[in-house]
Formats: structure tokens, sequence, C-alpha cells
């Protein structure tokens, strides 16, 4: 990406996080609901179509369709695929920790 279009994505993402500065709380809260819906409707859509989850990707196969729909500017996929690489973050996490618990 060059100097000018880092530049106007700065200038964008700036102007979006004035805009959202000045929300209240329930504005914000209503906006966080408002995505969250598009999250789980697109994920619905995608189970009637066969699919069955992130279950079988990798974290590198994970981090690597973040990038993709990044590309693609697609921010219910990313923010779905960042929800998968959370969960199986906190899944390592849940298994570090009974493992030190076990003595493992």
């Amino acid at each position: 990406m060059g100097c000018e279009e880092c530049k106007r994505l700065n200038e964008q993402l700036k102007n979006e996080r004035t805009k959202y500065l000045h929300m209240t709380n329930g504005e914000l809260y209503r906006l966080a609901c408002s995505f969250l819906h598009q999250m789980l409707a697109k994920l619905g859509k995608k189970e009637l179509e066969g699919w069955r989850g992130s279950g079988d990707l990798s974290e590198e196969e994970i981090k690597d369709r973040i990038a993709k729909h990044v590309k693609k500017g697609d921010p219910v996929d990313v923010a779905n695929y960042c929800v998968f690489w959370w969960a199986l973050l906190q899944e390592k996490e849940e298994n570090n920790a009974s493992d030190e618990s076990t003595g493992a």
C-alpha cells in the first residue's frame, strides 16, 4: 500500500473515530448490536448452505482468511473470523491452564 493510500485510510479512520467518540453508550450499544446481528445473520446463511464452522481451521488458516476478507472489504466476515480466532486462543489458554493445574 502506497503512502498516499495510507494517508487516505488514516484520514478516513480519523473521521470515523471522531464520529464514534461522540456517541453515547446507548448509541454505541445499538451500533454493536446491529453489527452482531449482521455477523449472526451471515453465519446463519452459511450454515444453511452447509458450512459447519471453523473447528477444522488452524490458527494460520484463520489469520489468512481474516487478511483475505480485509482485502475484500468485508468487515462482517473479518469480525466472524476474529471471533473464531479468539475462541481458538481461549481454548488454547484453557488447555494450558488445565495442563498446569494437573502438572502435565
